[in-house]
């Protein structure tokens, strides 16, 4: 009975470990091929450096690398700043409102980075920004004030769209961390700052270096954020200067292929730190009684200032790039708010954008695209899992290797 259990089982995870292992390691062999080529892809063509020498030679890379590292730990570092203190507020005060941030942190991750990105522009632009409209309008100046294009504008909004994750991250482990040590330290005398900062901080490093790899990962492979703010500014990252490299006549596949390799190796380094920080996360774990929960921190008249933070992230990553879009959407030309404009308001953009030719059928394709990848993906997910935590299938640990490596393509 045993034997035609694992007859059965074999070829199956077979199949599964070799389907995984053509879906990661084709796209990287297919990269590593073209950047040793001159020719396009499918022509044939000799081995060659040369990609490599042009790329690494031109006086512009090391400017685009500067402007990746720069965007990539600033979103990362504003995240963090937000995370962990929604995160501290929601495990460990007592904010009035404070289980909404679990809410808030799903809402959020339903607007596209896509789209988060044409709201802030809609609010932020120099030129036709509701915000510098207003404040033209309200202080009679002759421009606005500030603008969205700019590497702090690229690391605002970059920032924004990483807190969701980074904060179910941080307050996952803050919920399964031993809060003896915090009440050892209250117990002696040390105040809430000082707690957080030698108690709870060091406690939490490895899940906050583990989140804070993770988005550094995203922010350096991130494409819509920087080209959409970035490039009318000229200011490059590499993933949009492998965009232009590839849209460029002729298009030059050969670059672009080896500053994807270059991009490949500074996400490979940063994903080989995540894992080791995720498997020596089992260090600064402490054991305490099952169901024990930590004691619940009084902020007093400050508790409402935390619940005013929470919701500041609501209001800064959905709220208000949202009401940019709805307004937008139903103006027939952009305009700042006013009476005039509140009469111009209709849903001729509506019935223009559903007759539009294409939406229908793209509105299929959409549905199909995400249900259908939801499921594949949740299905492979499911048996590598199996296989690696239940089975002693041989290799099984390089099969989860290559399940984790698609983090780091770009």
């Amino acid at each position: 009975m045993r034997s035609r259990k694992l007859s059965l089982d074999t070829p199956f995870l077979v199949c599964i470990a070799a389907l995984v292992v053509y879906l990661v390691l084709t796209p990287l062999v297919m990269l590593l091929w073209n950047s040793l080529k001159t020719t396009p892809p499918g022509v044939p063509g000799p081995l060659t450096l040369d990609n490599f020498a042009n790329a690494y030679f031109d006086p512009t890379l090391y400017p685009l690398i500067a402007n990746t590292l720069i965007f990539a730990a600033g979103s990362t570092f504003f995240a963090f700043f937000f995370a962990f203190l929604m995160a501290w507020l929601v495990e460990r005060t007592n904010a009035p409102l404070r289980d909404l941030a679990y809410v808030i942190a799903i809402v959020s991750t339903i607007i596209p980075g896509m789209i988060a990105s044409i709201a802030w522009i809609m609010l932020l632009h120099p030129r036709i920004g509701l915000v510098n409209l207003a404040l033209v309008q309200i202080f009679g100046l002759s421009e606005g004030r500030s603008s969205i294009h700019s590497m702090v504008g690229m690391i605002f909004v970059g920032g924004l769209r990483h807190v969701p994750v980074m904060f179910l991250l941080l307050a996952g482990a803050l919920r399964s961390m031993d809060p003896s040590l915090e009440e050892s330290a209250a117990t002696c005398g040390s105040g809430n700052p000082t707690t957080m900062l030698r108690i709870t901080f060091p406690l939490m490093l490895p899940a906050s270096a583990a989140a804070m790899i993770y988005s550094f990962i995203n922010g350096v492979e991130s494409f819509e954020i920087p080209a959409l703010i970035g490039i009318p500014v000229k200011i490059y990252v590499f993933s949009t200067k492998i965009y232009l490299a590839m849209h460029q006549s002729p298009p030059d596949y050969g670059v672009s292929a080896a500053l994807g390799v270059t991009v490949l190796m500074i996400t490979a380094c940063g994903t080989l730190f995540y894992v080791r920080i995720l498997r020596r996360g089992e260090r600064y774990v402490t054991v305490t009684g099952k169901g024990y929960r930590p004691r619940v921190i009084d902020l007093g008249k400050w508790r409402y200032l935390g619940t005013a933070f929470l919701f500041s992230f609501l209001f800064l990553d959905v709220v208000l790039p949202l009401l940019a879009l709805v307004w937008a959407s139903l103006l027939p030309f952009y305009q700042v708010p006013s009476m005039r404009a509140l009469r111009s308001l209709s849903l001729a953009s509506y019935v223009t954008a559903l007759t539009y030719p294409g939406v229908l059928n793209a509105t299929k394709n959409t549905l199909i695209l995400a249900v259908t990848g939801g499921c594949v993906t949740m299905f492979f997910a499911a048996v590598i899992s199996w296989i690696v935590v239940r089975s002693r299938v041989p290799g099984r640990r390089v099969l989860d290797f290559l399940a984790f490596a698609p983090i780091a393509t770009p």
